[in-house]
C-alpha cells in the first residue's frame, strides 16, 4: 500500500471561498487499477470514518472517485449536517502527470443536482474546483 498526500482547492465561484483542504490516499495498485482509501481533514473533523476510493492510472492520466460514506455538507453558519443513514455523494477526480513539477493535477467535480426541464431534458449540475497529489518518494515515475 502506498500513501499519497494532496490537496484540493475550492473554486471562488461556486463556493464563495477559495481555500484548500488536504488528503491522504491510501491506495493499492493493480494493473493500473487504484483501490483504497482517503482521509480527507475537512471530513475528519466530522468522522474519521474512511472514504472509499476506486479509479485508474493509464500512462500520464488518473481518474478515481471518492465515494463518502454518509451525508454531510456545510450549512450557511458553518456547522455541519450530518444524515449516517442516506449514502453519501461522489465527486471525481481527473487529471495528468507533471513531470517538471512532479506531480499529478487536475479538476475535481461533484454533482450537486438535477434536473428535468420543461422539454423532458435531463440536466445534471456539477461544481468543482482543482487538485494536486504528491508522488511518495519511492514511488514509480511516469514515463
Amino acid at each position: 500500500m502506498e500513501v499519497w498526500s494532496g490537496e484540493f482547492m475550492y473554486d471562488e465561484e461556486h463556493y464563495g471561498r477559495n481555500d484548500s483542504e488536504t488528503f491522504e490516499l491510501h491506495i493499492n495498485f493493480n494493473n493500473g487499477a487504484i483501490l483504497g482509501t482517503s482521509l480527507d481533514s475537512g471530513f475528519l473533523k466530522i468522522s474519521d470514518t474512511p472514504i472509499h476510493v476506486e479509479g485508474f492510472i493509464d500512462g500520464d492520466h488518473i481518474q478515481f472517485t471518492k465515494s463518502y460514506p454518509f451525508q454531510f455538507e456545510a450549512n450557511e453558519d458553518g456547522s455541519m449536517f450530518i444524515n449516517k443513514n442516506e449514502k453519501g455523494h461522489q465527486v471525481i477526480y481527473d487529471g495528468y502527470f507533471d513531470p517538471i513539477i512532479e506531480k499529478w493535477t487536475g479538476d475535481w467535480e461533484v454533482e450537486t443536482n438535477s434536473i428535468t426541464d420543461t422539454s423532458g431534458t435531463y440536466n445534471q449540475i456539477y461544481i468543482g474546483g482543482t487538485w494536486e497529489l504528491n508522488l511518495p518518494f519511492d514511488s514509480f515515475k511516469v514515463i
